[in-house]
């Protein structure tokens, strides 16, 4: 069994990582860079894509939760749209199972407005999406100063 030399590989990793770093210190570099990941890639060269994780089971109701904390993150009377729940259960690293992401969150979304737990205050139409936000309610009697818990 070959032995690896753990502190020659981070050595190695330090030293790449100090490369990039001095090689994003350039402004036009880092917006090249930021233009080719953002826009999906640049003159027909694709973005990196990054690999599937391996299918991990999720019990039911678990996109339901991880929607509504994501919703609900949100300040009362901000608005927000479907892709912006994606995009924060996506940066957690969220295991979607739905081949479309935006249908499955959607459905979540309408249900959630159902129960009365966000509000939706724009329709879709077309390809402008619907928007919702946390409706504001009146704090409970405990939380407004100078009153009686």
């Amino acid at each position: 069994m070959p032995k690896i030399d753990v502190k020659k590989v981070i050595k190695e990793r330090i030293r790449t990582l100090k490369q990039f770093e001095r090689f994003m210190e350039d402004p036009a570099t880092a917006s090249i860079i930021e233009q080719m990941i953002g826009a999906g890639g640049v003159d027909g060269i694709p973005a990196i894509k990054t690999p599937h994780l391996p299918f991990e089971q999720t019990r039911r109701g678990q996109l339901t939760e991880a929607v509504k904390t994501a919703c609900l993150a949100n300040e009362p009377g901000v608005e927000f749209i479907s892709k912006n729940i994606i995009d924060r259960l996506l940066y957690q690293k969220f295991n979607f199972q739905a081949k479309d992401k935006a249908v499955a969150v959607n459905a979540v979304l309408k249900r959630l407005v159902k129960r009365g737990i966000i509000e939706q205050i724009q329709e879709a139409a077309g390809k402008r999406p619907a928007k919702y936000q946390v409706p504001k309610r009146f704090p409970r009697t405990g939380d407004v100063k100078g009153t009686a818990a």
